[in-house]
């Protein structure tokens, strides 16, 4: 990421803040789940160095009850 920089004046807190956003992640996303939007949705796959599918896949995110 540019915001850090690189060479000598390379930011010293970057593989901090990588972990703190990895970790805020986590915590966030572990509060939902992550559903379908349609349940009959089929996708499609494009071939290509990887596998793309097109159009994406459109899900919903759903608040886990506790």
């Amino acid at each position: 990421y540019p915001v850090f920089q690189a060479g000598p004046r390379i930011c010293l807190g970057k593989d901090l803040a990588f972990i703190q956003m990895k970790t805020v992640t986590a915590a966030v996303v572990s509060r939902f789940r992550v559903v379908p939007l349609s349940p009959d949705f089929q996708p499609v796959m494009r071939w290509n160095v990887t596998i793309q599918m097109v159009g994406g896949f459109p899900v919903k995110m759903e608040e886990k009850k506790t």
